[in-house]
């Protein structure tokens, strides 16, 4: 989780790889998994290919107080 102080990267791709969001926001992969279950984060899935929607999950996590 971010402090109101830590400020959160620009956007350069609109969809990005687990690993890439779980760089963005200082937490582990299993962290972006749970939120994945939980449905909290926006992402599609197509076979084995997971992308995460950078700005509608910096949204979801905004709204739940996990960003600021």
């Amino acid at each position: 989780m971010t402090s109101s102080s830590h400020k959160i990267p620009e956007v350069q791709k609109p969809f990005v790889t687990k690993e890439a969001l779980a760089r963005r926001y200082g937490v582990c992969d299993r962290t972006i998994e749970k939120w994945m279950k939980a449905g909290i984060l926006i992402f599609l899935k197509v076979n084995r290919v997971v992308r995460f929607h950078v700005e509608g999950c910096d949204e979801a996590l905004r709204k739940r107080g996990f960003l600021s």
